[in-house]
């Protein structure tokens, strides 16, 4: 009964913890998911938490708008789209494309970044395609 226990316990990582730079000490962690309905939340929430007014989300938008909404009323002054999320998007999208057995072309996926870090979504995924 015990060894079933024991393996049915999470094991914890051992991955090393990845350094965070002091501008965005105060922000949280990348989710890996910046969907269009969990940016909305996150732009509700953070505003209505700069506002003033009590969490309040807006009902029957699905789980990541819901997410969204929480992590931008609880860090009203982070923004989902940080140069470090964008770099790690790009390594992401970068190492799709190579199991996919696609040309390396961050252009074809730039899109789904704002301008303002589009720099850092090619370099990540140029740097994924070493």
């Amino acid at each position: 009964m015990l060894l079933l226990l024991a393996l049915l316990m999470p094991i914890p990582s051992c991955a090393p913890a990845t350094a965070v730079p002091a501008s965005e000490a105060n922000t949280l962690p990348w989710r890996g998911n910046e969907s269009g309905a969990y940016r909305q939340g996150h732009k509700d929430g953070s505003g209505d938490k700069r506002a003033g007014r009590a969490s309040a989300p807006k009902t029957g938008e699905g789980a990541d708008y819901l997410l969204g909404y929480q992590d931008g009323y609880r860090y009203p002054n982070d923004n989902p789209w940080s140069r470090q999320r964008a770099y790690q998007l790009g390594q992401e999208y970068g190492r799709r494309d190579q199991l996919a057995g696609q040309t390396a072309d961050p252009a074809r996926h730039a899109n789904v970044v704002p301008r303002a870090v589009r720099d850092e979504f090619i370099q990540g995924y140029r740097v994924s395609r070493r």
